[in-house]
């Protein structure tokens, strides 16, 4: 049987790397934990596959010619747990918990799929033939958030009792439908996060292929990757940012794929034996399992994997990014429970109107961040004139702060407010250089944030201790005041996202905390927070806009979503460069709207957000 093998660093892994040295240790460094390595935790299988983590965090997969499944315990216990099994070979929990299974045409295959009922102690088939004839050999499978199941059938050899290798997906309700019909061998099979693109490994020619997904029905969008002539990816899984793990290659090529949802190659990561499949766990969704000929090897990632549907850790998103508006979305969003969105643009400031066009809702000046106070009051960042602008609810404007030490300042950039009613803002410089309003006592320029207290006192709280602020945020509870880093625009400027500890509004300078880097991509921007003090960051880029800009497999354009430590969540990709700024809104506070080029988007989430008109 198979058995536990101690865990131990793999470090004899010869084998020619398919992309540059030094461009494979950076992927390296930038998707996998140099310091854990890769360690053996399982080995004397005869063909380990299959494998999946079950909401007790142990890790289940199958050894297909012993017909049997085995199960390693999160605290190291490996143990033969179901035989016979149907030769299963893909394995994946359902939100239930039960366990679905692809039964192979191995001997004592089931050639269907099925499930084992934990509740009864006992295997339920799903589904046995399309058509009036029995599939040909389930392989790996997938599940939709309603339930639907998506399984590959292909052919090998023996009994073709299809007429075609096929894909299906099989509803709650037992209904099946052949999706694809026109793969050679249909293999591996995986969701993109937000359960938009289905991809599915072909491995008659070696290529992986991407569907878009309209009401359930996959079209096809192009090869993301060509394997060919090496052999293609068995199977596979799925980081937040949409990054795809996959088990490929052979002979010396053999191990950990990882590409990019746009094609590229981040990582290659040879492996001392015939790759099989691949699987996140983890209580943070970084423990990367990788299954071989006869054993099963770990390894961490940098970037969490999808959580799965029986995740205790509640999901972030609820749908996928929708465009809301094509054009007139600046910057600053901001949620009025009087009178809804609005954002800057033109010049002033507009509006969403219920019919979802574009109103006007203030002339008169160009604005950057925008946010409603406790008593409804329209704080704004005047980045033109350099100054701090508030609208009372009966349209008076006043000046808050335009100077400090005597000089304007230079680009009053974001804006947030404390329990206390204290007003932060950042107050960087972008474009040129030479026209820097504010100094330090050695005539060195400063970007800072700076704090208005409530009898209009300011001070600046950070000068020199990031690059260039952007985006700012005070925590719910007064905790913490998080800083975007972002300088896009100079060569090795810093995208980074910090951390720093607040105590009744005085800044914290030692406590600096760095949580993400976004480093030579564009960086983060505006932010926002949810209820559980989750961070919404808008930031990244698709396209590398050089020399400053480049793009890479964890930099992409959208909303980054954070614990409060930097731990990366989630990520929901927005198809526009230039994302810049969220905040929450709707009458249940679960819809985020988001800037992005001049566009707007709404994503729904699962949890509402907490906004300065709540504190």
């Amino acid at each position: 049987m198979c058995s536990q093998y101690l865990p131990q660093i793999v470090v004899a892994l010869f084998a020619r790397v398919l992309i540059s040295a030094a461009s494979a240790e950076n992927a390296s460094a930038e998707l996998l934990d140099a310091n854990f390595g890769v360690v053996r935790i399982a080995t004397g299988c005869e063909f380990a596959e299959g494998p999946a983590v079950g909401p007790d965090g142990s890790l289940f997969f199958s050894d297909q010619p012993n017909d049997r499944i085995m199960k390693l315990e999160s605290r190291g216990e490996l143990s033969e747990w179901l035989k016979p099994c149907g030769a299963a070979n893909g394995l994946l929990f359902d939100a239930n918990g039960d366990l679905l299974m692809c039964q192979s045409a191995r001997e004592n295959g089931g050639r269907a799929v099925a499930k084992y009922d934990f509740e009864n102690q006992k295997i339920v088939s799903l589904t046995q033939t399309y058509d009036g004839k029995k599939y040909i050999a389930p392989n790996d499978l997938c599940v939709l958030p309603n339930g639907t199941v998506y399984f590959t059938d292909p052919y090998y050899d023996g009994d073709q009792s299809q007429p075609s290798s096929g894909v299906y997906a099989l509803t709650p309700d037992g209904t099946v439908t052949r999706l694809l019909d026109d793969l050679l061998k249909p293999n591996g099979i995986a969701l993109s996060p937000d359960k938009s693109v289905l991809y599915v490994s072909d491995r008659g020619t070696q290529k992986l292929h991407r569907y878009k997904l309209i009401d359930g029905k996959p079209v096809a969008d192009g090869i993301v990757y060509d394997f060919s002539p090496d052999r293609g990816i068995d199977g596979m899984a799925v980081d937040v940012l949409g990054n795809i793990y996959g088990a490929a290659g052979q002979d010396e090529t053999t191990g950990l794929f990882v590409i990019s949802p746009d094609g590229k190659l981040l990582l290659h990561k040879p492996m001392p034996e015939f790759s099989t499949n691949v699987t996140f766990g983890g209580e943070d969704m970084r423990d990367l399992f990788l299954t071989a000929s006869t054993s099963v090897y770990k390894m961490r990632t940098r970037i969490p994997g999808v959580a799965p549907t029986y995740s205790k850790a509640t999901s972030v998103f609820a749908g996928p990014p929708e465009m809301v508006l094509p054009e007139g979305a600046g910057e600053g969003p901001a949620w009025n429970p009087k009178g809804g969105l609005i954002f800057s643009g033109g010049g002033g400031i507009n509006q969403l109107t219920a019919d979802g066009k574009v109103a006007r809702f203030l002339d008169g000046t160009a604005t950057n961040g925008l946010l409603f106070d406790a008593k409804g009051r329209l704080l704004r960042c005047e980045n033109a004139n350099g100054r701090i602008t508030r609208v009372d609810v009966d349209g008076t404007v006043g000046i808050l702060t335009s100077e400090f030490n005597g000089a304007r300042y230079n680009q009053p950039n974001d804006i947030t407010v404390d329990s206390k009613g204290r007003i932060f803002f950042s107050d960087p410089k972008y474009g040129p250089r030479t026209d820097l309003t504010q100094f330090d006592n050695e005539d060195k320029a400063v970007e800072g944030v700076y704090r208005i207290d409530n009898d209009l006192r300011v001070e600046r709280v950070i000068t020199h201790e990031v690059d260039r602020p952007n985006g700012v945020l005070v925590s719910k509870e007064d905790r913490y005041l998080f800083v975007a880093d972002n300088n896009n625009n100079t060569d090795g400027g810093a995208r980074k996202l910090y951390r720093f500890e607040l105590a009744d509004g005085i800044v914290d300078l030692q406590s600096k905390r760095l949580l993400f880097d976004w480093g030579t991509g564009r960086g983060p921007d505006g932010m926002a927070e949810d209820l559980q003090g989750r961070i919404y960051v808008a930031g990244g880029r698709h396209e590398a806009a050089l020399p400053f800009e480049t793009v890479d497999g964890h930099n992409k354009s959208g909303v980054y979503v954070f614990d409060e430590n930097g731990q990366l969540l989630a990520f929901a990709s927005i198809p526009r460069d230039e994302v810049t700024n969220c905040t929450f809104g709707g009458p249940d506070r679960k819809t985020l709207y988001v800037t992005a080029g001049g566009t707007l988007w709404s994503i729904r989430t699962t949890i509402a957000g907490y906004d300065s008109a709540d504190r």
